[in-house]
C-alpha cells in the first residue's frame, strides 16, 4: 500500500467539511477542503479523451456537454508526494461499479491550463504539464440517472497540490453501452483496423472499463476467432523495450480474458511499432483477420 505513512485521524472524519458520508469520493488523507458548491448546470463540460488543438484553440477529441446537479469541492493537500502516488489513491477508488470513461497522467493529460482554465474554471490548477493527473468515471443510480465523477489533481510544486472533485447527478445520455458496442461490432465487419473500448492503467488491463470489448471478443463464434489476430500497443514510454515490456504484459492479461484452449485467439505484442491512433499515447489494440474475409 502507497499510503502507509499517512493516517486518516477519526476528528477529520466527523469535522472535515462535507461528511464522507455525503462525499463519495474519499479525500486524501488531512487534505483540506477549500472550496465547495452545489448547483443545477446547463453545460457542463466532460471530457472523455486527449487533447487536439487547431488554430490555437485546444478541446478534447471527445467531449460531453451535459446537463444535472453539480457538487464541486477542492482540496489543497500539503504533502510531498508524487503525481502517481496521488493518482493511485483516487484511482483505486473506482474499482467497483464505476466506469472509468478515461483517465490521463501527466504529459498524456496535455495542457494544464486547459483543464484548468477551460474545465474547471479554476486558475489555481494550473501546474507544469508533468505534474498533472485527470480521472472521469460514470456510475448508474436507482432512478435511471447516472453519477459522473471527474478528480483533476494538480501538484503545484513540494507539499503544494491542488485536488478538484466533481460528482454530477444527470439524465443525459454520457456513454451510451449499446452504441459502444454497435460501434466494436461495426468494426469487426472490417479486415482489419483499431479497437475501441480497449482501456489499460499503464501495462495492467482495466477489466471493467473494457468490459464490453471482451466480452464481444469472448463470444465471438469460433470461425471468425480462428481466423482473429489481436496486437497489443503501448506508446507511453521514452523507450522502445519499455513499450514492448509493457505490451507483452497486456497481451497477456487480454489473452487470459478471451482465448481458451478450445476456441483460441491469435494475440502479439508489438509496442510503439505502428503509429497511434490519437494523440494521447493510451495503449491500443489492433485487429487483423486473417486470412482476409
Amino acid at each position: 500500500m502507497l499510503f502507509h505513512r499517512v493516517v486518516i485521524p477519526f476528528a477529520f472524519m466527523l469535522l472535515g467539511g462535507i461528511s464522507l458520508a455525503c462525499q463519495a469520493v474519499t479525500p486524501f488523507p488531512v487534505s483540506k477542503q477549500i472550496d465547495s458548491f452545489d448547483k443545477d448546470v446547463a453545460r457542463y463540460r466532460l471530457v472523455l479523451s486527449g487533447l487536439k488543438t487547431e488554430q490555437a484553440t485546444t478541446f478534447g477529441e471527445d467531449e460531453r456537454r451535459l446537463s444535472g446537479t453539480l457538487n464541486r469541492t477542492v482540496w489543497r493537500l500539503q504533502d510531498d508526494l508524487s503525481i502517481d502516488e496521488l493518482f493511485s489513491f483516487y484511482r483505486e477508488q473506482f474499482n467497483g461499479d464505476e466506469r472509468v470513461l478515461y483517465e490521463c497522467v501527466g504529459l498524456d493529460c496535455g495542457s494544464s491550463a486547459f483543464w484548468a482554465n477551460e474545465v474547471f474554471d479554476n486558475p489555481r490548477l494550473v501546474t507544469r504539464d508533468k505534474d498533472q493527473a485527470y480521472i472521469a468515471t460514470l456510475s448508474d443510480l436507482e432512478d435511471g440517472k447516472q453519477k459522473v465523477t471527474a478528480v483533476y489533481i494538480a501538484r503545484r510544486g513540494s507539499r503544494q497540490t491542488m485536488i478538484n472533485v466533481d460528482e454530477m447527478i444527470t439524465a443525459d445520455a454520457v456513454s451510451d453501452r449499446q452504441s459502444l458496442t454497435a460501434k466494436i461490432n461495426d468494426e469487426l465487419t472490417h479486415s482489419a483496423g483499431w479497437l475501441s473500448g480497449f482501456k489499460a492503467n499503464k501495462d495492467q488491463l482495466d477489466e471493467n472499463a473494457s468490459r464490453e470489448l471482451l466480452d464481444i471478443l469472448a463470444n465471438l463464434n469460433p470461425a471468425l476467432k480462428s481466423r482473429l489476430n489481436l496486437v497489443v500497443h503501448c506508446y507511453s514510454a521514452p523507450h522502445m523495450k519499455d513499450n514492448l515490456s509493457c505490451s507483452e504484459r497486456l497481451a497477456e492479461s487480454l489473452r487470459q480474458r478471451v482465448s481458451s484452449p478450445n476456441n483460441p485467439v491469435q494475440i502479439y505484442a508489438q509496442g510503439a511499432l505502428t503509429l497511434a491512433p490519437n494523440n494521447d499515447l493510451a495503449p491500443a489494440l489492433r485487429f487483423v483477420f486473417w486470412p482476409r474475409r
